[in-house]
């Protein structure tokens, strides 16, 4: 995405057999939210997270923010993806928050992960000293994407909007999901969950949050 730019990729796990591009310096840490970070001050205009809050415990977080504002240039972006582990209060159903609580919550207390960062990483990236606020605008995006698609009605974009929801919220809390044998692994493969979700147009929110560093 970005060829002419060099670009610092942080991670807990060793680099691969895969070439990564020339500009892009691969740096594996043993432990993540490991603080301090490997870097200098003032060493990026641009921060990018895309699953910091499943990634490290809460309690973590306000600190690992704060090293991302001592690592940004003055005038720096922070951007972070952020998306609950629960779909929008108003459009979820009694079997799908059954499955999450039985399933998902007890680990993520367990580990004591963030399960609505959409609703308080904002204030924590304010703490930490960034500005939310660019021409006026709270710099906040959000997509709602849908549970479950009917493949008799829906379109493409249906099917494609499902299916990018379903892998990012997979992506960010698969890892916490309790597997159980003779049971379905995911919740859109339940049917009952699946039936329910097309009926009430669930659906998850997934936002992108740019903040600033002050000049």
């Amino acid at each position: 995405m970005q060829p002419k730019e060099k670009i610092y990729y942080l991670s807990t796990k060793p680099q691969g057999p895969t070439l990564v591009p020339a500009n892009v310096s691969y740096l594996s840490v043993p432990q993540a939210g490991l603080l301090p970070f490997p870097y200098a001050a003032s060493s990026f205009n641009h921060i990018r997270a895309s699953s910091l809050p499943s990634v490290v415990p809460s309690a973590k977080l306000p600190q690992i923010l704060r090293e991302c504002h001592r690592l940004l240039t003055p005038g720096g972006v922070l951007e972070i993806r952020l998306m609950d582990s629960s779909p929008d209060r108003k459009t979820s159903g009694p079997k799908l928050r059954a499955w999450l609580e039985d399933r998902l919550s007890l680990n993520l207390e367990k580990f004591f992960r963030c399960s609505r960062p959409c609703l308080l990483v904002p204030s924590w990236v304010k703490d930490a000293g960034f500005n939310l606020l660019n021409n006026s605008s709270t710099l906040m995006h959000t997509l709602r994407l849908p549970t479950a698609f009917d493949p008799q009605s829906g379109t493409v974009h249906d099917e494609l909007s499902t299916l990018v929801g379903r892998a990012l919220w997979k992506d960010i809390w698969g890892v916490f999901v309790e597997e159980r044998p003779g049971e379905p692994r995911w919740w859109w493969e339940d049917e009952e969950v699946k039936i329910e979700c097309l009926e009430r147009k669930t659906v998850f929110e997934c936002a992108t949050l740019f903040a600033f560093k002050d000049k």
